[in-house]
């Protein structure tokens, strides 16, 4: 198969370059060569603080609460994106579609604009949701 890179020879950012082996029945393309930029780097954990809770796609004539209103967060990625994640609004989102009146306890989600952060804890991990009907 195509040659493995090795990530602990490297360090910081550097690009490689690796052949690419085609076993049959993949037919072989060009270039067989490619270059690859590897960065390597520690990965550390950010307390986000009280993230705000935001409740989505309610149906028309409903009313929703949720308690708490906030929780906190932690992600893990590199450093870099975690320095330029603190600067960035976030919330936490709750998705009501579909959902009857009553209480519900459900989870929430929390976008993030980079790939390389990963949510480590939400606390509380889910919040007490009332939907109701608006009054006639």
């Amino acid at each position: 198969g195509t040659e493995p890179i090795d990530l602990g020879s490297i360090s910081g950012i550097q690009t490689i370059g690796l052949s690419l082996d085609f076993s049959p029945p993949v037919q072989t393309i060009e270039p067989t060569q490619v270059s690859v930029k590897v960065e390597v780097g520690p990965i550390e954990e950010l307390n986000l603080g009280m993230v705000p809770v935001v409740l989505e796609r309610l149906k028309k004539n409903r009313w929703a609460t949720v308690i708490p209103d906030s929780a906190m967060v932690l992600v893990a990625g590199p450093a870099e994106l975690l320095s330029r994640l603190e600067s960035t609004p976030l919330t936490l989102t709750i998705d009501l579609e579909g959902l009857p009146e009553g209480f519900f306890m459900l989870p929430s989600e929390l976008g993030l604009p980079f790939e390389n952060i990963k949510v480590t804890a939400v606390v509380p991990s889910e919040f007490e949701v009332e939907i109701g009907a608006e009054p006639r």
